[in-house]
């Protein structure tokens, strides 16, 4: 996983900034092996904050997970986050570590808690934690991509032309665990 744990910040608000909380995300974190970039820890509540907020947490990675939305639902508000001041001066977009991720993954607890959990481990490691049994998997039909054929893409990853700055978002290649 290298030398220290990845600082993620996720963010369940955009169009007003807040913290994904809930007693959810930060314990999501911990267990993929993450810190929360801004310190919060298992049990806090949501939490609302400014921009430059964000830009001073400076998160390696940057989860964009608007409460009750999945990731093509949440675009347009996406698009404003990244208008912002400074948001291009960020680590998690200056690496192309930018995720807008389908809320469900997040919103209960459940067996989508643990793919949400092994979601993020893969998107900031490259690793499979294992959390889900083969059995389960199976019960869960073949995945494509993180996703069932035929279905949306629950995670965008950020692509930015660097010759003209334009941003899109595009389905991210995260496959689960088989």
């Amino acid at each position: 996983m290298g030398s220290r744990p990845a600082r993620v910040l996720s963010l369940e608000g955009l169009n007003t900034v807040v913290l994904g909380g809930q007693r959810r995300l930060p314990d999501v974190k911990l267990a993929a092996g993450c810190v929360d970039a801004s310190g919060q820890k298992p049990g806090d509540a949501p939490q609302r904050i400014t921009w430059q907020q964000v830009l001073e947490y400076a998160p390696d990675v940057l989860l964009l997970c608007p409460c009750s939305r999945s990731a093509a639902a949440a675009l347009p508000d996406v698009h404003t986050v990244t208008q912002l001041l400074g948001f291009s001066s960020l680590p998690a977009v200056q690496s192309g570590r930018v995720y807008v991720i389908d809320h469900g993954f997040y919103s209960r607890p459940g067996p989508r808690l643990i793919e949400g959990v092994e979601l993020l481990a893969r998107l900031v490691y490259g690793v499979d934690v294992g959390l889900r049994q083969q059995s389960q998997q199976q019960q869960q039909g073949d995945m494509v991509s993180g996703t069932r054929e035929g279905e949306c893409s629950p995670v965008l990853q950020m692509a930015c032309d660097d010759a003209t700055g334009h941003i899109s978002w595009v389905p991210c290649n995260v496959a689960m665990s088989q």
